[in-house]
């Protein structure tokens, strides 16, 4: 797997640390290993999964089923918030010595 420049320069993660492998076990049908890796990614994955099947059965029955769950600026912003909360986390608990040694 790839070597996050982040860490190897500053000793920091990167944001998106974890995001290759956390893919790479998603395609693997490893759910649990890759919201280990990057749980925000994971879940963004997730949701735009079900968007997709959204989409699909509202093109077939020409409804707007779900409506709610569509992008906005709303979800945008949780979302962000999230990636931040997670990220910062991430970054304390690795300076703790408290977990994540796997990234």
């Amino acid at each position: 797997m790839p070597i996050c420049m982040s860490k190897k320069l500053f000793g920091i993660i990167c944001p998106t640390c974890g995001v290759t492998r956390c893919l790479t076990n998603i395609l693997s049908l490893n759910l649990i290993e890759a919201f280990k890796y990057h749980p925000s990614f994971f879940i963004l994955i997730m949701y735009c999964g079900l968007l997709d099947i959204i989409y699909i059965i509202n093109t077939i029955f020409k409804k707007k089923y779900c409506a709610k769950l569509y992008p906005s600026i709303g979800l945008v912003c949780v979302f962000f918030a999230i990636f931040i909360f997670q990220y910062i986390y991430r970054v304390y608990m690795i300076v703790t010595q408290n977990g994540y040694d796997f990234l």
